[in-house]
């Protein structure tokens, strides 16, 4: 992997993997920095400072990033052991597994477009396969990644539809997290009631679950 965190041409080559890769490769090809105009719509002093000047609540992204890091992106060999499996026994979840790991980094490291297309992957996998486990966070990160290109009202389906499933399926953190988005972006849209009841009922999961990192 070079080091903006998109992945070599030779990293999984053509050969092994089938084509629902062979698209993410070639929108990373043009990803040598990340999305110049990802999130230009929001002011980064609207993250930290309300109109008048008082703080906000709190910048969501910045634990985002702080989670981003508790997984380190696959290795190489890790990549290409992976990409056998699924050429040579047609093992969907080897590929659920590199598409939602590259998804989850290119979006941690603001290449928007090719983090969106590898998510988009994932998550139509992750529901085909039944696998809550990957949906979840495969979600949560298309909320990130579509929130960097300014498409808020996207992002506030997705995030919606996070906070549903994981009530839904029973993973309390999700659930919190789908509120966290949602809070963010009402927070840029001038909302900051909405922002704080959302945020507000976010931690309060969070500490029911004892998350309060």
């Amino acid at each position: 992997m070079s080091p903006d965190g998109a992945p070599e041409e030779d990293e999984l080559q053509p050969e092994v993997l089938a084509d629902p890769l062979d698209s993410i490769e070639a929108e990373a090809a043009d990803e040598s920095k990340p999305d110049r105009d990802a999130g230009a719509n929001v002011s980064t002093t609207a993250l930290t400072r309300d109109r008048g000047g008082g703080l906000a609540p709190t910048d969501p992204f910045r634990r985002y990033m702080a989670e981003a890091r508790r997984y380190p992106p696959l290795s190489r060999e890790e990549e290409q052991e992976l990409a056998r499996r699924y050429r040579d026994h047609g093992d969907r979840e080897a590929l659920l597994a590199v598409l939602a790991r590259r998804g989850h980094w290119w979006a941690a490291l603001g290449h928007a477009t090719p983090a969106e297309a590898a998510l988009d992957e994932a998550i139509s996998l992750a529901e085909a396969l039944d696998d809550t486990k990957r949906l979840l966070p495969a979600i949560r990160w298309l909320g990130v990644a579509v929130e960097m290109q300014g498409r808020m009202a996207e992002a506030d389906s997705i995030w919606s539809r996070l906070n549903r499933l994981g009530e839904e399926r029973g993973d309390r953190r999700h659930e919190a997290w789908g509120l966290v988005g949602l809070g963010h972006t009402a927070w840029i849209r001038g909302e900051h009631g909405k922002a704080r009841r959302d945020y507000e009922s976010a931690i309060a999961i969070f500490r029911e679950i004892d998350d309060v990192r």
